[in-house]
């Protein structure tokens, strides 16, 4: 009985010892989500965008609503895209990008086609170490983790910073132009990974509102069969 009392009480002690262990600096905890992300060979991902447009053709006359699908290194990606197009309600696109070919669902047809050049938003960026997540999480300026949170089943920290515009603008269609963005990460406390980041860009005008760009990773190293459109 002594015996299983004073083990008790050391479990508890560990306990109680953990739990009041101060977190890391916010600095060092995007870095560790830096270099758990680069680790990682496959995930999910959704991003939205509110607030503003991101146009991903050349005459800017479809904007990025929503982008939801799966990233598998070196350079395989399939998505599903909401778009908003002058004078149309918001379409529905599909997006498979295999190393240097892409492919974009037509508008009204569905039917597959080459990416036309000068579109799109690549989602393999994300896996650049020197423009996607490991070189966002590395330059931008975090200056407070605010708190833990849940993000799905993960635990995270909760960073909040700044960072400047141009170091975000690859992982956002290159849309940012202001100098200067917030942005917030969502690290997760068991395992680093990077489970939510958001990138607010302010009103670049006068009475206007802000761009939110609002990236969730999910589905870490799980396997993913991302193929050519039949046909091309």
């Amino acid at each position: 009985m002594v015996s299983w009392r004073r083990g008790w009480f050391v479990a508890l002690a560990l306990l109680l010892l953990s739990c009041g262990r101060p977190a890391p600096p916010p600095a060092e905890i995007a870095a560790r989500a830096g270099q758990a992300m680069a680790q990682v060979q496959s995930f999910h991902f959704a991003i939205t965008v509110e607030g503003g447009p991101a146009y991903i053709d050349p005459e800017s006359s479809l904007s990025l609503r929503s982008m939801e699908g799966d990233l598998v290194r070196p350079d395989r990606v399939q998505a599903r895209l909401k778009v908003g197009a002058a004078g149309l309600a918001v379409i529905e696109l599909r997006f498979i990008g295999i190393g240097q070919d892409q492919f974009l669902t037509r508008p009204i047809t569905g039917q597959w086609q080459p990416l036309p050049a000068g579109w799109g938003f690549d989602p393999t960026i994300l896996f650049d170490p020197e423009q996607g997540i490991e070189a966002v999480l590395k330059r931008a300026q975090w200056q407070a983790q605010v708190g833990e949170e849940r993000v799905g089943k993960a635990r995270c920290y909760h960073l909040h910073g700044s960072a400047q515009g141009k170091d975000m603008a690859p992982i956002t269609a290159w849309t940012i132009v202001a100098e200067q963005v917030e942005v917030e990460a969502w690290v997760g406390k068991g395992d680093s990974l990077l489970y939510q980041l958001r990138i607010t860009e302010p009103p670049q005008e006068e009475g206007g509102h802000p761009i939110i760009w609002l990236l969730a990773f999910s589905a870490f190293d799980q396997p993913v069969t991302i193929e050519r459109p039949a046909g091309l």
